[in-house]
């Protein structure tokens, strides 16, 4: 992570992404120390759980993927019954027993149960908008209701107006309504968005409608030797898969919950 230039230019800023990279850093050394610990102790394991539970109260995703990997551990401990996948299990269970007073919270305005947050369902509308030219990344309301992108299909502006009258949680369920459509309908332009997605986060580019800049270069060069690096570990990963120690494919399938 300290090798992703991207973050480079977050740390002055007042960013949650400046953040998070921090929250995952302890998370997953956490994470590490207590599976690899032979004796059981607290300590490790509730840090693990509070850099996750912290994490997931900054980024509304890793809120899906504390979830996610709570499902997965109640299956591994009952499938596996090894210390890898019990340990996994405390670990999520802890963080999100830790996140359940702000769940409390939500659920007394809203009466919902669990309520992370309510702009989930506008980035899943964008990730899963089928327009040609659009790339999935995510517009904001000046830009739409004004017409600052002229490109942009009318659709959006037609809907933008028809949910600007709704209240957090009502624009938000439509938005996720709405998502979910356009994913069934062309689910060929949500991987196709995704894929976009994968390249802004790696190398800044492609944006929709959108002229790129010689600060794209700042950030492709440096990654394209990180992920380069990463593809000659993987080879070696590959080779030896039997040796890899097992928090590394937690780790794995962590991220790939994440990026999916």
């Amino acid at each position: 992570m300290g090798l992703y230039t991207e973050a480079l230019r977050w740390v002055v800023m007042l960013y949650s992404e400046t953040l998070s990279i921090f929250l995952v850093s302890g998370f997953m050394y956490f994470l590490v120390v207590f599976i690899r610990e032979k004796e059981f102790t607290v300590k490790s394991g509730l840090l693990a759980a509070f850099f996750f539970a912290f994490l997931a109260l900054t980024k509304l995703i890793f809120a899906q993927v504390l979830t996610t990997c709570l499902i997965a551990g109640v299956i591994g401990s009952v499938l596996g019954r090894k210390r890898f996948y019990k340990r996994s299990l405390l670990v999520a269970t802890m963080a999100y027993v830790l996140c359940v007073p702000y769940l409390i919270y939500t659920f007394s305005y809203t009466g919902k149960f669990p309520l992370w947050g309510t702009n989930g369902g506008e980035q899943l509308y964008w990730m899963t908008s089928p327009y040609e030219g659009e790339m999935g990344d995510w517009m904001s309301w000046t830009e739409v209701l004004q017409k600052e992108v002229p490109e942009l299909h009318p659709s959006h502006y037609e809907f933008y107006t028809s949910v600007e009258s709704l209240n957090g949680i009502e624009r938000n369920d439509a938005f996720v309504q709405k998502g979910i459509e356009n994913f069934k309908e062309h689910p060929q332009e949500y991987l196709y968005n995704w894929i976009a997605n994968m390249g802004r986060f790696l190398f800044h580019y492609p944006y929709s409608f959108r002229n790129q800049t010689l600060n794209t270069y700042v950030i492709l060069v440096p990654n394209m030797v990180l992920i380069f690096s990463i593809l000659l570990a993987a080879v070696g990963i590959f080779k030896g898969y039997r040796d890899v120690p097992t928090e590394f494919w937690l780790l794995l399938f962590w991220a790939l919950v994440y990026f999916g």
